[in-house]
């Protein structure tokens, strides 16, 4: 299966947590709603959660760092604000995030649309939600476009609803890649932040989500442009920097649990900024425990944190540290 074929394929599924939430919506207070694409969806183990048997869930130690969602439950099921069961499904709570599917793009925005409507009318998502748009991979239309689309799905949101949206601007390592092709798309179609067409000095995409966020629209929502592009871009030098560990998968495109975990705590501390430098002790004591599985390409003997003798239990529970804590002050910034 290409690259992007699996990315498609992760448009049509939903974490078990949304069902969860659906089922009985009564059951939990805010919900953070994730739409988007495999980058919400969750590919930091690799594979798509429903692709786990209940047998190889229970023998991994890793399992709440599968997604971005299941990031910010584990740190609110360590506040006591969240109860889940053995495999990580939410059961009942004060907060709760999850993948909710796709947000409308690189497709036609009507099937989206119309879900994402009958969520709202049927009062499953609901006034002081928060709802977070992403989309990454390959896009299939100009700057202007894709714009336009963007604007179709943040009035649909935020014009007659008290609801917050978080627009994403994308992200990925594809400037480092050699490879022209990523399965059946030029390299170009699934890099955010260049020229459009390729090789001028058009707008970028981000340029548009950016266009799309900012754009002067009345309603009784609100809408956030999180520059997420320039976020990550800070957090991958910064590792790069401290321990060399990589941020990226090998494709380039999809975050490692490094960059899922900065991932899920920048949108955590823009949905719930009260939460800002709350207990993180769960996630740390994990990463502790694994730590020989979160090296990716850290530096095993000098340069990772300075003065401790490179990658270490220690050295990981700091980039977890660091996830969180710089990403607190990106939240303070604008954008």
């Amino acid at each position: 299966m290409t690259l992007f074929g699996t990315l498609q394929e992760g448009l049509l599924s939903r974490d078990p947590t949304f069902h969860a939430i659906v089922a009985d919506r009564d059951r939990f207070g805010e919900v953070f709603w994730l739409f988007g694409d495999s980058i919400f969806h969750g590919l930091a183990l690799r594979r798509y959660p429903e692709r786990w048997t209940l047998e190889e869930i229970a023998a991994e130690p890793l399992w709440p760092f599968r997604s971005p969602g299941a990031m910010i439950n584990l740190r609110l099921k360590g506040l006591g604000l969240l109860e889940e069961d053995a495999t990580g499904v939410a059961l009942k709570g004060q907060r709760v995030a999850c993948f909710a599917g796709s947000c409308g793009q690189p497709e036609k925005t009507g099937a989206a649309a119309l879900r994402i409507k009958n969520l709202i009318e049927e009062s499953t998502i609901r006034p002081g939600d928060k709802i977070a748009f992403l989309d990454a991979g390959p896009h299939t239309s100009d700057p202007d476009r894709y714009e336009a689309q963007w604007l179709t799905m943040r009035r649909l949101v935020t014009e007659d609803h008290d609801l917050t949206l978080l627009m994403c601007t994308a992200f990925e390592n594809l400037a480092e890649d050699s490879r022209d092709f990523l399965g059946e798309f030029r390299r170009e179609q699934a890099m955010y932040s260049i020229g459009w067409p390729p090789g001028s000095s058009g707008r970028s995409h981000n340029d548009a989500t950016r266009a799309a966020a900012l754009a002067p629209l009345e309603g009784r929502g609100k809408t956030r442009l999180i520059d997420m592009a320039k976020r990550l871009t800070a957090f991958k030098k910064m590792s790069a920097e401290t321990c060399g560990a990589a941020v990226y998968l090998k494709d380039n495109v999809h975050l490692n649990v490094w960059g899922n975990m900065r991932l899920a705590a920048e949108l955590m501390h823009e949905a719930w900024p009260d939460l800002v430098g709350a207990d993180n002790t769960a996630t740390e004591q994990l990463v502790s425990k694994e730590w020989t599985r979160l090296a990716y390409g850290a530096r095993q003997r000098s340069g990772a944190w300075a003065g401790r003798g490179g990658w270490s239990p220690r050295a990981a529970v700091q980039q977890a540290r660091a996830c969180y804590e710089s990403a607190i002050e990106a939240a303070a910034q604008t954008g």
